[in-house]
């Protein structure tokens, strides 16, 4: 199923973003009880991945990082 999100600006896609993926690695792991994100570089994704980081954010405290297994992908 696809889902169209329109945002006004790099801020709130990043939020809009952050949301989406802090959402899908919640519902992820109360289904498997653990979760893999490969993560992509470059300076793309660079806002997002702060904004998942951040302690005064929402979205750092929602994500178990224990259960989360991060890897580093290369899509070249």
């Amino acid at each position: 199923m696809a889902i169209v999100t329109t945002v006004t600006g790099a801020e709130a896609l990043a939020d809009a973003a952050a949301e989406r993926i802090t959402a899908l690695i919640e519902a992820s792991m109360d289904a498997r009880g653990a979760t893999t994100l490969c993560l992509t570089g470059g300076q793309t994704p660079e806002h997002l991945y702060r904004l998942l980081a951040d302690p005064t954010r929402p979205w750092r405290a929602r994500i178990d990082w224990g259960r989360l297994h991060l890897y580093w992908g290369d899509e070249r």
